[in-house]
C-alpha cells in the first residue's frame, strides 16, 4: 500500500526532519499525487498528520518519563521548545507542563491501519495505477449534458452549456442519459493528464475493473470533461455501462466520515417551509415536504431564481420557531412570490458528517437518522457544543444521483 509505506516511514523517523519529497519517494508517487492521496486516506494533510503523531509521542513521554520538556520536544521531532509548546497547547488546550502536572487525559492521534480498509473492486475510494491516483464512481445520468468545444480544439477549451435540450446545430460533446462509470483524476498540467493520466485510467477500467466486476462498457462513448480546480487540472472520464452480469460482486462500500469545517461565506437557500405548507410538524410532515407531485414540485424547483450550479438541495430543520425548509442554494436572493421562504446558513464552525447508502431510500430512511446521532456524539466527545437553532441536510445533485448516493449533514458548533 503506497500511503502505508509513508506512514510506516514517518513512525520510524518521527524525530528526524521529514520532507514531502522523501515521503513521496517512499510511497512511489509524485509529490502531487502523494499529498492528495495521503489526505484522502488519512483525513489529514501530510504535515498536519506528522504534527499530530509527534504530539502523541510527546504526550506519551510526558506521562511516563522524567525527561525535560526541551528534550522531549527534540525526541518528538520538534525544532525547539517554543514550537513544541505552542503546538501542544493548540491541539490539547493545555501546556505540556500542565499536562504532566495534572495528568489530564488527552485523545492522542493514533496511527491508522490502511491495509484492511480499501479494496480495488469498491467505488468512491482512491485507486492507484501506473503512478496515477483517481476515483471511480457509478453515476445514473438522468439528463443530457452538453459541452461546447472552442475553435482551437477539445484540448484547449470545453464549456458546459446550461440547457435541458440539445441546441440546434450542436457540434460539441455530450453525455447522454444512462448509467456510467466515471473516473475522476487530477494533474499538474493538462498535457500530462491527457497524455499520461487518461491512457492509464482507460486501460485500468477496461482491462481490470470491467473484467473484475463483470461489466460490459461502451468504449466508443467515453467522454472526457476537464476544468481548472485550484492549482490542478481536474478530469472526468465517462464510460457508459451497457450491462453488468448477474453474480457480479456487490460494489457498495459504506462511507461514514466526520470532520470539523470552518464555513467562510453565507449559503443562501430559497424554498418552501413547513408552516406555510399547512402540514403537521411531524416526521411524516417533513417527509411530505419533499413530495415532487404535491409540495416541492419540479415546477417550483425550476422556477427558483438564481439557482447555483451545480444544483444542491437542502433540508433545514429549525427549532425556534419549529419549522423545516426544503429548497435550493442560490447565488443571491431575488424577488420571490409569497410562496417561497428564504434561509441563510451563516459563516462559522460546523460538524460535517458525510455518508452514502445502498439506495436513496436507504439513505434518507436509515443512514440520515443514524448520522444525526453520529455528528452530535462526535461534537460532544471532542469538546464542542452544538447550536440547536438549526441543522442542515445537504443533497448535492452530483452525489445523490450516484448508484450509491451520498450526502452530508451540517451542525453549527462552538467550543465548550
Amino acid at each position: 500500500m503506497y500511503i502505508q509505506n509513508a506512514i510506516d516511514w514517518i513512525e520510524q523517523h518521527i524525530d528526524q526532519k521529514l520532507e514531502i519529497s522523501k515521503l513521496s519517494n517512499v510511497a512511489y508517487l509524485s509529490a502531487f499525487y502523494f499529498q492528495r492521496l495521503f489526505k484522502r486516506m488519512t483525513g489529514r494533510s501530510v504535515m498536519e498528520y506528522i504534527k499530530l503523531r509527534r504530539l502523541a509521542y510527546a504526550a506519551d513521554y510526558l506521562s511516563r518519563s522524567d525527561l525535560k520538556i526541551s528534550k522531549i520536544a527534540l525526541k518528538s521531532g520538534f525544532e525547539n521548545h517554543e514550537t513544541f509548546t505552542r503546538s501542544f497547547k493548540e491541539v490539547y488546550r493545555m501546556t505540556p507542563t500542565a499536562f504532566r502536572t495534572n495528568k489530564f487525559p488527552v485523545a492522542a492521534f493514533n496511527v491508522p491501519d490502511l491495509s484492511t480498509q480499501y479494496f480495488l473492486k469498491e467505488l468512491n475510494i482512491p485507486i492507484v495505477a501506473g503512478g496515477i491516483v483517481f476515483d471511480i464512481k457509478r453515476v445514473q445520468q438522468q439528463t443530457e449534458r452538453f459541452f461546447q468545444v472552442s475553435t482551437q480544439g477539445f484540448a484547449d477549451a470545453v464549456t458546459e452549456i446550461d440547457t435541458a435540450f440539445k441546441p440546434e446545430d450542436f457540434t460539441g460533446w455530450y453525455i447522454e442519459i444512462g448509467e456510467y462509470i466515471v473516473c475522476c483524476l487530477e494533474g499538474e498540467s493538462l498535457d500530462y493528464v491527457l497524455s499520461e493520466g487518461c491512457p492509464v485510467v482507460r486501460s485500468y477500467i477496461l482491462d481490470v475493473w470491467a473484467k473484475k466486476n463483470m461489466a460490459h462498457l461502451d468504449m466508443n462513448e467515453k467522454i472526457v470533461v476537464y476544468k481548472n480546480v485550484l492549482d490542478a487540472i481536474y478530469v472526468e472520464m465517462y464510460f457508459k455501462i451497457n450491462n453488468i452480469k448477474k453474480g457480479a460482486p456487490d460494489m457498495y462500500n459504506p462511507k461514514s466520515e466526520v470532520e470539523l469545517i470552518n464555513l467562510t461565506h453565507d449559503i443562501k437557500i430559497v424554498g418552501i417551509n413547513l408552516q406555510k405548507s399547512g402540514l403537521p410538524i411531524t416526521i411524516e410532515g417533513v417527509g411530505k415536504m419533499w413530495d415532487k407531485k404535491e409540495i416541492y414540485t419540479e415546477e417550483i424547483q425550476n422556477n427558483t431564481k438564481n439557482t447555483k450550479r451545480p444544483v444542491t438541495e437542502y433540508g433545514i430543520g429549525m427549532s425556534n420557531p419549529h419549522d423545516y425548509l426544503v429548497g435550493r442554494e442560490v447565488t443571491e436572493f431575488g424577488d420571490q412570490d409569497e410562496l417561497y421562504f428564504t434561509f441563510t446558513i451563516p459563516p462559522g464552525s460546523y460538524v460535517k458528517t458525510v455518508f452514502n447508502a445502498k439506495s436513496f431510500e436507504h439513505m434518507v430512511e436509515e443512514r440520515l437518522f443514524e448520522h444525526y446521532g453520529i455528528g452530535k456524539n462526535w461534537a460532544e466527545e471532542n469538546g464542542f457544543v452544538i447550536d440547536e437553532s438549526f441543522s442542515a441536510e445537504v443533497y448535492p445533485h452530483e452525489t445523490t444521483m450516484r448508484q450509491y448516493p451520498e450526502m452530508y449533514l451540517l451542525f453549527p458548533v462552538k467550543e465548550g
